[in-house]
Formats: C-alpha cells, sequence, structure tokens
C-alpha cells in the first residue's frame, strides 16, 4: 500500500482551484486506473464535504 501511494501525486493550483493527478507504474493502464480511481474518490469527497458544509451552515 505504501508503494501504490508512493506513485500517487496531487498538486493544486492556488490561483485557478485547479487539482492535477499524477501516477506512475510500469503499466499505462495501471497509470490510468490509479489516476481514476483518485479523481473519483477526490470528487466524491469534495461532493461530500460540501454538500454537509452547506446544510451546517
Amino acid at each position: 500500500m505504501k508503494d501504490v501511494r508512493n506513485n500517487i501525486r496531487i498538486d493544486i493550483d492556488k490561483k485557478s482551484g485547479m487539482i492535477t493527478v499524477f501516477a506512475t507504474a510500469q503499466d499505462p493502464l495501471i497509470c490510468k486506473i490509479l489516476a481514476d480511481s483518485v479523481s473519483e474518490k477526490l470528487k466524491a469527497f469534495i461532493i461530500k464535504y460540501r454538500t454537509s458544509k452547506s446544510q451546517k451552515d
């Protein structure tokens, strides 16, 4: 699991708010799967966070 974590990098551009996900692996298909999976989990987290924040407000 630690190796997988080391193969994923997330950069945030503070000016535009753009989040970029980078994945590295020997197989290009694995890179795509990793990046897509992280992106989907991140989207779900952001949506849940914003929803709960607006409900509290």
